[in-house]
């Protein structure tokens, strides 16, 4: 009697409504938002993966090598993580009309960049073993050249991450980089056993040109639809 007399109950009703508007909210944002809860997974996947199943395929000395390898990668990849978010703040803002010149003018900046970090890589890779403790010989020589092309990978295709956030396609993001997964699983059983350290950094140059294959087409296919709206 007490609630059915009282201002408790016109507020009830419209604080059920108010609970079904938020349910709805939540369920909206969680379908918009699960693909970047996913990409996290994959991309953590497709990076670090190799770190815990080549521990079962390498000897202690070869994968010491390429935990090492892994010392150079790791400040470029934050570097790109870094940049990527800076890229990512000029383009939301931006009209999608005039993405494209804008993201060619950074790409082509990117690409400068990452031409003198590979170059600088490449002279200093004397210095770089000395200090990460690697012998010089053929393996690990044509191993960094191979870490080196995984740098440059990198800078080719995390403007076009970037870009495909930015066109609301996270979704086909998620499966080319879960692509990029399975198939670098699928190498290291088929490279590793045969090829030992060679066939290891080779699984991270197959997954990463698969993402950036995949990043770039999709980006460029949504520069043009863009573009043939005009």
């Amino acid at each position: 009697f007490a609630f059915f007399t009282s201002g408790l109950r016109r507020e009830f009703i419209p604080g059920l409504k108010q609970i079904k508007i938020r349910q709805s909210l939540i369920k909206s944002i969680f379908q918009e938002r699960v693909y970047f809860g996913f990409q996290e997974i994959v991309t953590a996947l497709y990076t670090q993966a190799g770190l815990l199943i080549l521990f079962y395929f390498l000897d202690r000395e070869t994968y010491g090598y390429y935990r090492a390898f892994f010392v150079i990668i790791s400040p470029v990849m934050l570097i790109s993580v870094a940049v990527s978010q800076v890229v990512l703040k000029h383009l939301v803002v931006t009209s999608h009309k005039k993405v494209k010149s804008l993201f060619r003018r950074i790409k082509l900046y990117t690409l400068s960049f990452a031409s003198i970090v590979c170059v600088s890589l490449f002279i200093l890779q004397p210095y770089i073993f000395q200090f990460i403790k690697i012998d010089t010989n053929t393996t690990t020589e044509m191993a960094f050249l191979i870490i080196i092309a995984v740098v440059l990978l990198r800078f080719v295709f995390f403007n076009y991450e970037v870009l495909l956030i930015v066109f609301d396609k996270q979704k086909q993001r998620f499966l080319i980089t879960l692509l990029a997964v399975i198939l670098s699983i699928i190498s290291v059983f088929i490279l590793v056993p045969k090829y030992g350290l060679i066939g290891a950094v080779s699984t991270n140059l197959i997954a990463n040109a698969v993402v950036a294959v995949g990043l770039i087409i999709i980006g460029e296919i949504g520069i043009k639809k863009i573009y043939s709206e005009k």
